[in-house]
């Protein structure tokens, strides 16, 4: 019955169908209508609807060798005003599933709502109102503070990593993780390339202790 409810999301234009899953990334672009709904379908072991789906080329995924891995973003399980969190599925190309698709492992996610715009209005794979993964014990406090300071800007003390010695504030934060004294935080820059920085709180104010540019895949 699944199958059949996303096959309709797709089948009809997304501006009529709300359903169908938003797509990050030009790997998930590609996606055909039967990856997406066996996408769908193993997503669904974990007992509820897709949202979104990402996926960006690299090595998993190019366009000679085909979509072999995407990120589904399942719905939320806590919202506030400002700030939902749920969880999601990493999907992966399976030869011994039947619908050649099956589960691999699973992720945490938040989104952090820019001022005047809805939870679900992204309008880009750069768009900074996209979600970002979690890894590790974070509070919602955190998550909120730490996302708005990075949005804001702040300096570097490397400044010549990054124009301006200050952090973009259009480059979208894809992931936040909690270390033993530190917050490590990745941003997407250009193609292939994302900032990385390491973020200290210390009484409720956060700053940057370095920052790296790195190649990803």
């Amino acid at each position: 019955m699944l199958s059949v409810i996303v096959l309709l999301a797709f089948v009809l234009p997304q501006a009529v169908s709300p359903q169908a899953p938003i797509r990050l990334g030009d790997a998930a672009r590609r996606l055909s209508l039967g990856d997406m709904v066996a996408i769908a379908d193993a997503a669904a072991a974990m007992g509820s609807a897709v949202w979104l789906v990402a996926a960006e080329d690299g090595r998993l995924n190019s366009p000679s060798r085909g979509v072999h891995a995407v990120e589904a973003y399942q719905p939320p399980q806590t919202t506030t005003a400002d700030l939902r969190r749920g969880t999601g599925t990493l999907i992966v190309k399976s030869p011994m599933s039947a619908t050649g698709w099956s589960m691999q492992s699973t992720f945490n996610w938040a989104q952090v709502r820019i001022a005047d715009r809805d939870f679900g209005d992204i309008r880009s794979d750069r768009d900074v109102n996209r979600p970002l993964t979690v890894s590790g014990r974070l509070r919602d406090n955190e998550v909120l503070g730490l996302v708005r300071f990075v949005r804001g800007g702040p300096p570097v003390p490397q400044p010549e990593v990054v124009p301006g010695g200050h952090v973009p504030a259009d480059w979208p934060i894809m992931s936040i993780s909690r270390g033993t004294e530190t917050f490590k935080v990745l941003l997407r820059a250009e193609k292939r390339e994302a900032l990385v920085l390491d973020l200290r709180n210390e009484n409720n104010a956060w700053s940057v202790v370095s920052a790296a540019m790195v190649s990803i895949d």
